[in-house]
């Protein structure tokens, strides 16, 4: 399944954890903070926090 934005449908990087494209993320909350929540997701997802309580 590809991943989209959920804002604009744009195709987004399988790998990416945030379900965002950057220029919706910057329109939503401003550039520092969409760096600030794009890096953090993507730490989390590197070290599997994202997949607590995922049912397989």
């Amino acid at each position: 399944m590809a991943n989209k934005c959920v804002y604009c449908n744009k195709e987004l990087p399988v790998n990416k954890a945030l379900s965002v494209c950057k220029p919706c993320g910057i329109k939503v909350w401003g550039l520092k903070m969409y760096e600030a929540i794009d890096s953090q997701m993507s730490d989390a997802k590197e070290t599997g926090n994202l997949e607590q309580g995922s049912i397989c």
